[in-house]
């Protein structure tokens, strides 16, 4: 539904040659932007091209999974998915060119007016774009046709209330909840940037803490976690992307399609100069600490932000000494530390059976954090495909389910990663556990046969330095008023490693 799939049709019989195109002006736009996207990959550098179709067309498929979350971890992934920020400075471009080309005023407000519809189907049609080419579309046509310009939260308003008007299921979309809640908070933050008006070091790090508490709910309701260094991350990068990387992007696709390889010596540089921005993107975001994971708020938490937060905007707001600052700094780390402390002392404690598909992975909370052990973790079973079945980041069920699920619950750290048999259906998951919580020891079967997955996760963890322990039938331990016991193996009758 959130799609508008609301049915399933199966065919009967089908037939390739009786295919057709359906034609129309938005399949032709698509089209374009299908040939732009292959145009780049074909034509630019490496480095350059996934990044540059990302931020001209809006194609995020093609960028390395690995540089994707370093961008995810360091809170500036915004910066890859077009906004406000790559419309404005686009159509500000255009619009000097036009007048630089003594294109009267009026012609060229209309002209932006009619591209901006193209545009959007142009860069993929996400809630982010549609809001800022819909809000830029208004504020022209207010431009255009009265002297008294709409004010922003007005024209906002009406954008939100015709978009959800017409596909009222968006509104489950996080890119939509985002782009729309950081652009309100900002617009209604007027008052507060006049306070710095004219420093514009200190001016970039108030945008860039309103957006982040205007987002937390948000990023805390989908992905669990929150960025500490996000502050700091979008200071240094927002101003490199909107001032060097996007209009280099922008300029290099038009001088190749003016010049074509003759450029290449250009190209060739600027990759290059993103091959050490990514590496120095992906380094920052394996420092430690760079991340808080707090897990999902409950609806109670959700209506404390809803309340919480508006009110230390109001209080900056209205704040006119250094000390008046105190109360909104301390509501919103507040806010944040109420649902860490709640997941972390959970009173009854819990057994979870995890949704892993073939396999099973069973997680065992006790009373009061005293003791999280993981049983298993599931696995992705691997099959041979063709070259162009092959996803370049493939679902895992570590990856994709189990570590979601344990940041929704606020886990950061397990006791004892339990795994019973070498499968990989039962312990294929265990690497991405490894590689994303901090587990304080493995358990694992004692017997004579160890597979070769075992064996790397056995390599993983000796390189963590987390100690192995091995256990049989009758072996023991003890956590509190809580007894757990090894059933199997046994040494006495070897048993069939399923069992």
């Amino acid at each position: 539904h959130k799609e508008n799939i609301f049915w399933m049709l199966k065919a009967e019989q089908f037939s390739i040659q009786q295919c057709k195109v359906k034609k129309s002006v938005i399949s032709s736009i698509q089209s374009i932007r299908q040939k732009g996207i292959h145009y780049i990959h074909a034509h630019f550098p490496q480095q350059t091209a996934p990044l540059a179709a990302a931020l001209i067309f809006g194609d995020r498929n093609s960028i390395d999974p690995q540089l994707m979350t370093a961008y995810q971890k360091l809170g500036i992934v915004h910066l890859l998915a077009i906004s406000g920020l790559h419309v404005g400075m686009l159509f500000g471009i255009l619009f000097y060119i036009g007048i630089r080309l003594k294109i009267p005023r009026e012609k060229m407000t209309d002209l932006l007016i009619a591209f901006l519809p193209f545009y959007m189907v142009l860069t993929g049609g996400s809630p982010s774009v549609v809001r800022a080419c819909f809000m830029m579309m208004l504020a022209l046509l207010f431009m255009r046709f009265q002297s008294n310009r709409a004010l922003p939260s007005d024209i906002l308003s009406i954008v939100f209330m015709i978009y959800i008007f017409f596909q009222p299921f968006v509104i489950y979309d996080i890119g939509f909840q985002l782009s729309f809640s950081v652009t309100f908070s900002l617009i209604l933050s007027t008052p507060i940037f006049a306070k710095y008006r004219n420093r514009s070091v200190l001016m970039t790090i108030v945008t860039s803490v309103i957006a982040q508490i205007a987002s937390m709910p948000f990023l805390l309701y989908h992905f669990y976690e929150f960025s500490i260094v996000s502050v700091f991350a979008n200071i240094l990068y927002v101003p490199l992307y909107s001032v060097v990387i996007l209009p280099a992007m922008l300029l290099l696709l038009f001088l190749h399609l003016m010049f074509g390889d003759y450029i290449s010596p250009v190209l060739l540089f600027f990759d290059s100069s993103l091959v050490v921005l990514e590496k120095v993107t992906v380094l920052l975001s394996l420092l430690p600490f760079n991340t808080m994971v707090l897990g999902r708020p409950s609806h109670i938490i959700i209506l404390l932000f809803s309340i919480g937060l508006p009110l230390a905007f109001f209080k900056w707001e209205t704040s006119k000494t250094i000390q008046d600052l105190i109360l909104p700094i301390f509501l919103v780390l507040s806010l944040l530390l109420i649902p860490f402390t709640i997941s972390r002392f959970n009173v009854t404690g819990e057994v979870t059976v995890i949704d892993v598909g073939q396999g099973d992975s069973i997680l065992i909370r006790l009373p009061m954090n005293k003791g999280t052990y993981l049983i298993d973790t599931g696995g992705t079973m691997h099959f041979p495909t063709e070259e162009w079945e092959e996803r370049l980041d493939p679902f895992e069920v570590g990856k994709d389910v189990l570590v979601p699920f344990l940041k929704s619950k606020g886990i950061t750290k397990i006791d004892k990663l339990i795994l019973t048999h070498g499968d990989m259906d039962h312990v294929g998951g265990a690497k991405a556990v490894l590689g994303n919580v901090k587990v304080k020891e493995v358990v694992m079967p004692k017997v004579d046969k160890t597979s070769e997955l075992e064996l790397e996760i056995m390599n993983i963890g000796q390189e963590k330095g987390i100690p192995i322990h091995f256990v049989q039938n009758g072996d023991k331990w003890r956590s509190g008023v809580y007894t757990f016991m090894v059933l199997s193996p046994s040494t006495a009758n070897e048993l069939e490693k399923n069992d």
